[in-house]
């Protein structure tokens, strides 16, 4: 038998499915409907679409863009917002990081393009927003079972009301991604943090 680091399959299955847990949700698309903004997303795809400022909901969900990858949308208020992502290994969040475009919103392209986004850690907030945010972090982790590592996207509007995203049951790790640096913060380099993730997964399959 193989051990794997990461979550259990379930957990990976429920959070790929927005329809069943609304608070985890992917890539995500402007579109603007009369003075209202709206984010367009998909059940089970990560793709996303770009619309023209200016397009309203109707003409495009009317003229079959929008359903280029999947037959079910998701369509939700726009919430304007700065963007976070935590970081939880065993039950307990990382310093906050900021993510913030140079340009636009956080979309495939600023998230991957070099240089196109700033990212910041810890994140410059209030003791409270930033305890609030990571127990929120951890309370996904628990009721999802994301027991070994797992790292939760939020947004935090101009009132500093807290947007849970999405959950990440297998987040980027390389040097560069979120979660290492996260992890660099509280002292823990990169090869530190592979060799802790899996021992972690080691004694895992072990019980």
């Amino acid at each position: 038998k193989t051990s794997l680091t990461g979550m259990v399959q379930i957990s990976s299955l429920i959070i790929f499915s927005p329809v069943f847990l609304l608070i985890l949700l992917s890539k995500k698309s402007i579109i603007y409907f009369g003075d209202h903004m709206f984010t367009v997303k998909y059940e089970n795809n990560n793709a996303y679409i770009t619309v023209p400022n200016g397009i309203d909901l109707p003409h495009t969900l009317d003229c079959g863009q929008a359903f280029r990858w999947e037959e079910n949308l998701i369509v939700e208020e726009y919430v304007k917002g700065r963007e976070f992502s935590v970081g939880v290994i065993e039950g307990k969040a990382l310093p906050i990081i900021e993510i913030a475009p140079v340009q636009g919103f956080y979309d495939y392209k600023n998230k991957y393009k070099a240089g196109s986004a700033v990212e910041t850690c810890p994140a410059e907030l209030s003791e409270a927003v930033t305890e609030k945010m990571q127990h929120y972090a951890e309370q996904v982790a628990q009721v999802l079972g994301l027991d070994t590592y797992s790292r939760t996207d939020f947004l935090l509007d101009e009132n500093e009301n807290i947007y849970c995203l999405e959950a990440n049951t297998l987040p980027g790790m390389t040097p560069t991604s979120l979660l290492p640096q996260e992890a660099q913060v509280v002292g823990v380099n990169f090869n530190e943090l592979c060799e802790k993730l899996i021992q972690i997964s080691l004694d895992k399959y072990e019980k």
